[in-house]
């Protein structure tokens, strides 16, 4: 019977050594310092509509105006309309006519018979 018991401590011994063992190069496993976020429970609610401001029956948006400036060899070329109570007429056409490749020597001439 002793030899038994001493059989089952010295094989209980053994195990707890092997479970303990570290191989070299290898780190230790330790828990990590990041946390995970906490879960919030679920995906946020679905947007409303807020209704806006209510318009007067009489109310109507301000036309803008697309006009076309002619260009001599060339098609016409649309220069884009301006927002209301600006006047940028003459930096519109510049921009216009660069874009449809009017050239540096050209545009000055064009820019005077658009802004008109």
């Amino acid at each position: 019977m002793p030899r038994l018991l001493l059989l089952a401590l010295l094989l209980g011994a053994v195990i707890q050594a092997a479970g303990a063992q570290t191989f070299p190069g290898v780190a230790p496993p330790t828990p990590s310092p990041f946390t995970p976020p906490p879960q919030l429970g679920g995906a946020p609610a679905a947007p409303q509509v807020v209704p806006g401001p209510a318009l007067p029956g009489n109310f109507a948006a301000p036309r803008i105006v697309t006009p076309v400036a002619p260009v001599p060899n060339r098609g016409p070329v649309l220069v884009p309309g301006g927002l209301p109570g600006r006047d940028d007429r003459v930096e519109r056409c510049i921009m216009a006519g660069t874009a449809a490749g009017i050239g540096p020597n050209a545009i000055g001439p064009f820019t005077a018979q658009c802004a008109r």
